[in-house]
C-alpha cells in the first residue's frame, strides 16, 4: 500500500468558478467548508492531487480501493476522492425554539460563506505519509477520545486477525 503515498491535499484554494470537477453534484468552493444541519457537522473537505492536477488519477479513492480489496476493510462511500473531516457537531437542538433555530441557521450561513471566501484565498496544502494514516474502530462518528481506538496502517501487529476481532 506504501505505492500510493504521500499522497497531497489541497484544502480551500478554490473559487466558485472552479469547475474541474464536483463532489456530490457541488463544487469545491462550497464543500470546502459546511455547516451540515441535518447531520448536524461542521466540515472540512479537502481533495488529493498530484502537481495541481486534481482529476487525472483518483488518488485517495485508488488507497481506499486497495484497503478494500488487500484488508477488507471499506470505506462508507464507494468511488470517494476527497478527504472529508468532522471539526465540530452541533449539539443540543432541541433545546432551542423554532425561532432560535432560525436565526442560528442563518448566522450559520454567515460563518460558511465567511470561511469558504477566507479558504478561497488562503489554501492549505497538506501531505499524508503512512504513519499518518490509522484504522480506527469508533462507536460515534464524531470520534471522542473515551471510546475511539485508532491503529496505524504501519503497526506491524495489523494484520487480518486483528483488523476483524474489531468488529
Amino acid at each position: 500500500m506504501h505505492q500510493h503515498f504521500p499522497l497531497a491535499f489541497q484544502f480551500g484554494g478554490f473559487s466558485k468558478a472552479f469547475t474541474q470537477f464536483d463532489s456530490f453534484g457541488r463544487l469545491p468552493y462550497e464543500r470546502s467548508f459546511q455547516v451540515q444541519w441535518a447531520s448536524s457537522r461542521v466540515t472540512a473537505i479537502g481533495w488529493p492531487h498530484r502537481n495541481g492536477d486534481f482529476t487525472s488519477a483518483r488518488l485517495l479513492a485508488g488507497f481506499r480501493d486497495d484497503v478494500a480489496c488487500k484488508c477488507k476493510i471499506r470505506h462508507k462511500y464507494d468511488n470517494d476522492n476527497d478527504l472529508f473531516m468532522v471539526l465540530g457537531e452541533i449539539a443540543d437542538l432541541t433545546s432551542f425554539t423554532d425561532d432560535e433555530v432560525a436565526a442560528l441557521k442563518r448566522e450559520g450561513k454567515q460563518v460558511e460563506d465567511a470561511v469558504r471566501d477566507l479558504l478561497e484565498n488562503h489554501k492549505i496544502e497538506m501531505t499524508v505519509e503512512p504513519d499518518d494514516v490509522f484504522v480506527v474502530q469508533y462507536e460515534k462518528e464524531t470520534l471522542p477520545l473515551d471510546t475511539t481506538i485508532a491503529y496505524r496502517i504501519t503497526n506491524p501487529g495489523l494484520n487480518a486477525a486483528m483488523i476483524s476481532g474489531l468488529y
